[in-house]
């Protein structure tokens, strides 16, 4: 290569390296701000990224105090879930033990002698019921029914008439009203964890009962009942909410409890199974025992009322309140078979020379706390006062309930007469000259007046021939 042709490209060399350079500068120009958009583009997302860290910090704080409070209202759900009425009556008040006796027959359950209800063929469908129970229940549970056919029924051939005319079981039962003052004092925490039976063991429910029972016998002995366990009476339509009831109603028609009892409204109740303790020594155990309080059930005679003749006014009540505590020791004992019949060997002994075979023992003075309705003083019908009555009248083929009535002169008397028969009915009482309108079946008829003559004034129905046949009672006005 000449010397011409080596300026040559030398000369073209120094222009493409120019070039170049000239290039990258431009290139350089423009990507040094591109760069810097970059860089304070990378900025703002690092500062986005850290406000965005703190923001899941933030919403993880406001998760964990979320989760706290939301705990905290399980908590309290559980809490107000488990329901407690607590009952209790000081030594010094009235306690009544009841003897064996007859029973009177409420014509709304258990019917008629021509039409009988809740007898032989509910005792029958218990037991065929029972039966299918898991073994051991399904062997023992029929045999105590029937052995005590009382716990869900009454069978029509125990059923008769006594000398006062009225329809009753004949044979003896601790649902009588014979009864013997005696001394006592009770405390009992009814703890409702568990809302209905369930399915399983009979134990096997969480309901609690705390309970201190304390009481003597008419011969002077001295009780404690030890409570153990609660558990739910494996018995057919029996619904005992777990083992302890609030605020329901049970007994009579209810298919809950011996239909023996009234319909009657619980402010709580027990079932469980434990101990008798007598003068210091225990004399039976892992019997049954049931305790409830209810509206007032008995009189001022201490007559337990029927269906029809409740509720009683304040005044008719054998202490003025309008609950009190009943505590039954049932002639059923907890064995590894079942439960099974077993009468009671207690020291008292009846005229028959026999021991009685279960405990009924009623606290007439009891004090209510945490319980629907238990500080409401109209629940009963009428108030403290003398002045007035109200009492429910019911007419049927062929005879009234009640058929005796008591009140005092004076007294403001209100009947409410109601017909539950099939045909039309009414209701004249002699010596006062008043009478109802003869009403039709479902309907029903007040009639008031003041009690200002003493004596006793036989009604009837004044719709010929239902005298005869035996649709008639007494007023007895006490002077």
């Amino acid at each position: 290569m000449s010397n011409t042709d080596n300026k040559l490209f030398l000369r073209y060399f120094i222009v493409l390296v120019f070039g170049v350079l000239i290039g990258a500068g431009g290139l350089a120009l423009y990507l040094v701000p591109q760069l810097n958009n970059i860089s304070s583009k990378v900025g703002e997302l690092k500062s986005i990224n850290n406000q965005l860290s703190s923001e899941v910090d933030n919403l993880k704080s406001v998760n964990d105090a979320l989760g706290a409070k939301v705990k905290s209202l399980s908590d309290r759900v559980a809490e107000l879930s488990v329901r407690s009425v607590s009952v209790s009556q000081e030594e010094g008040k009235i306690v009544y033990w009841i003897l064996p006796g007859f029973r009177r027959l409420s014509p709304s359950v258990f019917g008629t002698p021509d039409n009988p209800m809740f007898g032989n063929d509910r005792l029958e469908w218990a037991i065929n019921v029972s039966s299918r129970l898991p073994q051991p229940l399904g062997s023992s549970v029929p045999e105590l029914l029937r052995k005590l056919p009382f716990l869900v029924a009454a069978p029509e051939e125990m059923r008769g008439f006594s000398p006062e005319g009225d329809y009753i079981l004949k044979v003896p039962t601790l649902f009588s009203d014979k009864a013997r003052i005696v001394s006592g004092s009770m405390s009992i925490e009814f703890i409702d964890k568990v809302p209905y039976d369930t399915m399983g063991p009979p134990i096997n429910t969480s309901d609690v009962v705390n309970a201190n029972i304390t009481f003597t016998d008419p011969s002077g002995n001295n009780y404690k009942l030890v409570v153990k366990h609660v558990f739910m009476p494996p018995l057919p339509g029996y619904e005992t909410g777990g083992g302890v009831l609030l605020n329901a109603w049970h007994h009579g028609t209810t298919g809950t409890g011996s239909p023996l009892m009234p319909k009657l409204f619980t402010y709580a109740a027990f079932w469980a199974f434990g101990d008798i303790v007598v003068d210091g020594e225990v004399i039976e155990q892992n019997v049954v025992i049931h305790g409830m309080t209810t509206q007032v059930v008995r009189d001022k005679n201490y007559r337990l009322m029927l269906d029809e003749e409740l509720p009683l006014n304040i005044d008719n009540t054998p202490a003025g309140q309008l609950h009190h505590t009943h505590i039954v020791v049932f002639p059923i004992q907890i064995t590894k078979n079942g439960p099974v019949y077993h009468p009671l060997n207690l020291p008292f002994i009846l005229p028959n020379g026999k021991p009685q075979p279960f405990i009924h023992v009623m606290f007439e003075q009891d004090v209510i706390s945490g319980a629907t309705f238990s500080n409401v003083p109209e629940f009963g019908v009428g108030n403290s006062s003398n002045a007035s009555i109200t009492i429910k009248v019911s007419a049927q083929e062929w005879f009234y309930t009640p058929n005796r009535i008591s009140v005092e002169k004076g007294q403001v008397i209100t009947i409410i007469f109601i017909n539950n028969g099939t045909i039309p009915h009414n209701l004249f009482i002699d010596g006062y000259n008043l009478t109802t309108d003869t009403i039709n079946p479902g309907d029903k008829y007040t009639l008031t007046f003041v009690a200002d003559v003493a004596g006793e004034f036989v009604f009837w129905c004044t719709v010929p021939g239902h005298k005869d046949q035996g649709l008639r009672g007494v007023l007895i006005v006490n002077n």
